[in-house]
């Protein structure tokens, strides 16, 4: 019988763990807003993986845990266990080097200059999607922008062009929600649901709720990122 030699114990390499994947970090608590902004990162840049925190301590365990830092991060600023001189000076020192957008409903000029001087980048949630999509693209770079993003040239989605109220109530109303269950459940008034609903029908080209439903429900794949 043939003596079969084996290498030493020390010649055998170990094995390697998989490289983590790079990630993009949304700290948000407003869950609706949260797969709104996150269903937009992942069709423009499904090579990142994204990771969703809903507050300041689910975002400070996310990254005590994680040994990989995010590519960028995009947080609220009016997160509830957190005021915004706390999230972005904490993000600051835990993460010097990584960019971080501050997406927030807050428009005063002391929140503005509070982002300059944390070096971060400040954008109102009130801006529409594509705006949104052009500050990354101007703000992350053309290298950054052509390494995560698909292969494929960018198709443009008339949904990204609404804003994120408009988004929302474009979404309730394909779910078949009337003007006042909309209202509920985006906490404003029914005059407010009734002028996104007449800006909705101008800037689709619809000409009715039923039209709006339809409209959503063929553009809404592409708001998706890949197999989700």
């Amino acid at each position: 019988m043939t003596e079969q030699h084996l290498p030493p114990s020390h010649a055998l390499a170990p094995p390697q763990p998989a490289p983590a994947r790079a990630y993009i970090l949304l700290i948000e608590d407003h869950p609706m807003m949260a797969e709104a902004i996150g269903f937009r990162l992942g069709g423009w840049l499904p090579g990142l993986q994204l990771r969703k925190a809903y507050s300041w301590a689910e975002a400070r365990a996310l990254l005590q845990n994680t040994s990989t830092p995010p590519e960028f991060i995009v947080t609220d600023l009016q997160l509830p266990d957190s005021p915004p001189e706390q999230t972005l000076r904490s993000l600051r020192e835990w993460q010097a080097q990584v960019p971080v957008l501050a997406l927030t409903m807050l428009t005063d000029q002391a929140t503005q200059e509070l982002c300059a001087r944390h070096q971060a980048l400040y954008l109102c949630k009130s801006a529409a999607f594509s705006q949104l999509l052009q500050s990354l693209q101007k703000w992350l770079g053309a290298d950054f922008w052509q390494k995560w993003r698909a292969q494929a040239p960018l198709q443009h989605n008339p949904l990204h062009d609404l804003t994120t109220r408009q988004l929302d109530t474009l979404r309730e109303l394909a779910n078949g929600r009337s003007n006042r269950e909309i209202a509920d459940r985006l906490c404003v008034s029914e005059d407010t649901v009734r002028s996104h609903m007449k800006s909705l029908f101008v800037r689709l080209a619809v000409k009715n709720r039923t039209q709006a439903s339809k409209f959503y429900l063929q553009h809404i794949e592409g708001l998706h990122p890949p197999g989700a």
